[in-house]
């Protein structure tokens, strides 16, 4: 199978445009108009990202993805198997559940990091597989993340990734040769604290940081350098100031009640019983 070609299409791909429903054609305003008609629920998005549909310019004259394809998370691995020479489903859920596909499939391991793979993050549910990336083998993964940063590359631990998959013919890391996907230890409930009377800044550390680094990376804020790790520094304050400006708020870094009932959305109570870790506490909240 032609891992480097798919390693060569991913790098190329990194900087393209990320339109919601993008398969991979020219990112210009006729093509984000249609998939906004396609899609209704996204159009928002799809139009605030293109200075011509958001009203900031009349052409796409300095426009950054000017003649860059546009791609959505699933439809990026789908064109970097098909360079592959290999054929995918659209949508990450339907890729994960292609069996035929693949050798291993799991949640994810330190493996993940030094293999290349294809990574998933699953949705509270258990059933829903809302993101997809490719790992690279080096520690760093490129994935559409998202409308307002497009297709990047970042560290893996830079996101929450819950699943890998190993497609057949790629190296299978010899401690998942022959065995069956352990599943994760269960842990006690989080408690669900009010977050939307919390006021997070530079300095602050802890479980309640961690929580807001996740979802911040989640959305399509990602922290490159040190992921979620409970530290309220520079860059989850300038991701923090990304967000608020995107959505019209005071960008000053401090994740004050304001901010976070914006990254935050009332949680219905069941929901509180069933959260397992700061993951899926951040993705039990819906936008």
């Amino acid at each position: 199978m032609g891992i480097q070609k798919m390693l060569e299409f991913l790098e190329a791909a990194v900087g393209a445009p990320y339109v919601y429903g993008g398969t991979g054609k020219l990112c210009t305003p006729d093509y984000r108009r249609a998939r906004a008609a396609q899609y209704p629920a996204m159009a928002g998005n799809i139009r605030k990202f293109c200075p011509v549909l958001s009203g900031k310019t009349a052409s796409c004259g300095r426009c950054k993805y000017k003649g860059r394809p546009a791609y959505d998370c699933a439809q990026l691995v789908k064109a970097a198997f098909k360079a592959a020479g290999v054929l995918m489903p659209s949508g990450a859920t339907s890729q994960w559940k292609a069996k035929a596909a693949w050798a291993y499939q799991g949640r994810i391991t330190g493996a993940a990091a030094r293999h290349v793979c294809v990574l998933f993050r699953q949705e509270a549910d258990g059933k829903t597989m809302a993101h997809a990336g490719i790992s690279l083998g080096n520690g760093f993964v490129i994935d559409a993340r998202g409308h307002a940063v497009g297709v990047i590359k970042s560290r893996l631990t830079a996101y929450p990734w819950t699943h890998m998959a190993v497609p057949r013919g790629f190296p299978v890391p010899d401690a998942l040769v022959g065995k069956e996907p352990e599943s994760p230890a269960p842990q006690q409930p989080l408690p669900a604290p009010d977050v939307h009377s919390l006021r997070l800044a530079v300095g602050d550390r802890g479980q309640m940081v961690r929580l807001l680094q996740t979802q911040l990376i989640r959305l399509g804020y990602p922290l490159p350098r040190y992921g979620a790790d409970g530290i309220y520094g520079r860059e989850t304050a300038c991701a923090v100031v990304a967000f608020q400006k995107v959505t019209g708020l005071l960008d000053d870094g401090t994740a004050g009640p304001d901010t976070m009932k914006r990254l935050f959305p009332k949680l219905e109570p069941k929901a509180q019983d069933n959260l397992q870790s700061d993951e899926e506490y951040a993705l039990s909240f819906t936008m």
